[in-house]
């Protein structure tokens, strides 16, 4: 899938875009289905007399060395080659790429649905505006509200819902994903019988995003969490308010083939 964005002139016979290009790989030969995302810029040189592109230089944002077959942009693209998390084929709220870096991604996401615990349930401690562990029992009784409610042990007309993905937690709270295929909006969601379930629409908005695998540790959490503070700080972007986490992938799926991300809003992205 290739999406371009605003073209615009750069030179006297010169016109650039910017992109985004998401390829997928077949299993085979690679048995695990990769994803290969990049964004970049086009540069067309425009011959005066025909009026037609006679030069075309397209660049990489998650490279420096934009050479042909360069080291860096060969173990880009191996890099995510052999990315084996994996992503649950399920709902999921919609987003697109505006720009890949090396070490992190901005994204623009689509409005969601949600049903969240509700901020009486503490459900990662907080210091100076800042997540610093899970509360385990918390975090339990917050699964448990949701799960009730997508199972439809507490929401009435007892409706079952599809399983979607991922769980985000964040600011003492947790969200499980509602499929808007099906509702739509909050007002066409059964409505909850639990004073613990909160059912809101997200906004979407601007995010950057980076992804790791493993356990999602505490520490493991606050350790990506940082490292992207840090990214955004050092590419001049301001966030705008707390980190999240997403979990994509159940408790039964091998640690090393799970999909985590830290994702964090920010104000001031232009392309």
């Amino acid at each position: 899938r290739h999406t371009r964005y605003d073209i615009y002139q750069t030179g006297p016979w010169e016109i650039s875009t910017r992109w985004t290009m998401v390829m997928g790989l077949p299993a085979f030969p690679f048995m695990w289905k990769p994803t290969l995302t990049f964004t970049g810029l086009s540069i067309m040189g425009i011959d005066p007399e025909t009026t037609k592109v006679k030069t075309h230089v397209d660049t990489w944002d998650s490279i420096e060395n934009q050479k042909h077959l360069s080291p860096e942009g060969v173990a880009e693209v191996l890099k995510q080659i052999f990315d084996f998390s994996q992503t649950p084929a399920l709902e999921t709220p919609g987003y697109t790429v505006m720009k890949k870096f090396a070490d992190y991604e901005v994204r623009k996401y689509d409005s969601y649905l949600v049903a969240e615990t509700g901020p009486g349930v503490d459900v990662r401690e907080m210091k100076d505006g800042a997540p610093t562990k899970m509360d385990p029992q918390a975090a339990g009784q917050s699964f448990n509200s949701l799960a009730g409610y997508i199972f439809g042990k507490a929401n009435e007309g007892g409706a079952k819902m599809e399983m979607t993905t991922p769980v985000f937690t964040n600011s003492g709270r947790m969200q499980f994903v509602l499929s808007k295929d099906k509702y739509e909006s909050v007002d066409k969601l059964p409505a909850s019988t639990s004073a613990a379930v909160e059912l809101k629409e997200e906004s979407g908005g601007m995010f950057i995003a980076k992804k790791f695998s493993g356990i999602a540790t505490d520490e493991a959490a606050n350790d990506v969490e940082k490292q992207l503070r840090k990214f955004a700080a050092r590419d001049g972007l301001q966030t705008s308010g707390p980190a999240a986490l997403a979990q994509y992938n159940d408790p039964f799926t091998n640690p090393l083939l799970r999909r985590n991300e830290i994702i964090i809003p920010v104000s001031n992205f232009e392309m």
